[in-house]
């Protein structure tokens, strides 16, 4: 299981409303680390690589990205 400590270095710092939710789905750092690329705009690349984004990993980078209003999902 990833501690806070672990997620906040890997995403940044985040409110603990997130970080709670973020723990909860029980992600590994792999997970955490593919919705952070997606989060961090790498969206595009990945998409046309055939890279989807799906179950824990697609969870977290709507937490990361709930603020985003104006951008759709790119899983969708």
């Amino acid at each position: 299981m990833v501690s806070r400590e672990e997620l906040i270095h890997l995403v940044g710092e985040l409110d603990d409303a997130r970080l709670v939710q973020i723990l909860a789905l029980q992600p590994d750092i792999a997970e955490i680390e593919e919705a952070a690329l997606w989060a961090d705009g790498e969206a595009d690349a990945l998409a046309r690589s055939g890279r989807a984004l799906t179950g824990k990993a697609a969870a977290i980078f709507e937490i990361l990205t709930a603020d985003l209003e104006d951008e759709p999902p790119p899983y969708a």
